[in-house]
């Protein structure tokens, strides 16, 4: 029984980490992708920042 709490917390953990590296790496993807747009726009290339952007976003992204 003991293994099984052990193997529970382990993967709980385990869950909320790879949550938190994934929150990270959409981040750094958005930062990515806003750098790219920002070099387009530079060399004259017509692209629209907000409407790209709106679609890459998550919700949690769009509030803060």
């Amino acid at each position: 029984m003991l293994v099984l709490e052990i193997a529970v917390v382990l993967l709980a953990i385990s869950a909320s980490a790879f949550g938190v590296f994934l929150h990270f790496w959409s981040k750094r993807k958005i930062a990515d992708l806003e750098a790219d747009i920002l070099k387009l726009q530079e060399k004259g290339v017509n692209v629209q920042m907000d409407s790209l952007l709106k679609t890459a976003k998550t919700p949690e992204q769009k509030e803060a």
